[in-house]
C-alpha cells in the first residue's frame, strides 16, 4: 500500500460485524502502517543481504545455469545496487534474462539501476519503466491494455489474445509460427 488514501478506499469495503477478522497490510511506508492503526503490530522486514540479493538475481536470470564469469562481478554489483529490494531484483532480473548477455549491456543496466534505486517511490518506479522501455513496441500496447481490467481480475488467455487482436495490437495468422508465438506469450 503506497499511501493513506489507498487504505481509506480499501477500509470502506470491510464489513463492520466485529467478528475478529484480521487484515495483513504490506507497505514500505511506516506512516501508512501507523495510519491503518497498526502501530503495535508492525513487523519490519529487513532488506535482502547482498548475498541473498545476488542469489535472487542469479536465479531470475539464469535459473539453474551458471553465470558466465565475465558477467558475475557486474551482476553482483547490479544486485547490490538494487538495495535489497526483491521487486527491483526480479524486475531487473527479467530484463537481464531477456537482454543480451554481454558486458556492455549489463553495464548499461547497472548504470540505470544505480540511478533508479535511491529510495523514493518515483525513483523506484523508474526501475519498472526501464523494464517497460525494453519491451518490443507491440508488447508495450499489450501491457498497457491490462490497465482496463480491475486489480486481481481473472483474465482468460484466449479472450485476452482476441481482445489484443481486435485492438490491432497483434496480427494473427493461421500459421504454426502464430500458434508457437501465442504459446510463448504465456
Amino acid at each position: 500500500m503506497w499511501d493513506t488514501k489507498a487504505w481509506d478506499e480499501v477500509q470502506r469495503l470491510f464489513p463492520d460485524d466485529s467478528n475478529g477478522s484480521r487484515i495483513i497490510l504490506t507497505t514500505r511506508i511506516a506512516d501508512v502502517a501507523v495510519y491503518a492503526g497498526s502501530s503495535s503490530a508492525i513487523h519490519h522486514l529487513s532488506f535482502l543481504s547482498p548475498e541473498k540479493s545476488w542469489n535472487l538475481l542469479h536465479q531470475t536470470v539464469f535459473g539453474e545455469e551458471c553465470c558466465p564469469r565475465e558477467l558475475e562481478e557486474i551482476g553482483k554489483e547490479i544486485a547490490k545496487n538494487c538495495k535489497g529490494f526483491p521487486l527491483a531484483l526480479v524486475v531487473i532480473g527479467g530484463l537481464l534474462y531477456k537482454g543480451k548477455r554481454t558486458h556492455d549491456y549489463w553495464m548499461y543496466v547497472k548504470q540505470n539501476v544505480n540511478s533508479a534505486v535511491i529510495g523514493t517511490d518515483d525513483q523506484f518506479m523508474e526501475i519498472l519503466l526501464l523494464s517497460y522501455n525494453h519491451l518490443p513496441h507491440h508488447l508495450r500496447a499489450c501491457f498497457l491494455y491490462m490497465a482496463v481490467f480491475p486489480k486481481d481480475y481473472k483474465i482468460r488467455k484466449s479472450e485476452l489474445t482476441k481482445l489484443w487482436v481486435a485492438e490491432g495490437f497483434i496480427k494473427p495468422d493461421r500459421s504454426k509460427a502464430w500458434k508457437r508465438w501465442q504459446r510463448s506469450m504465456w
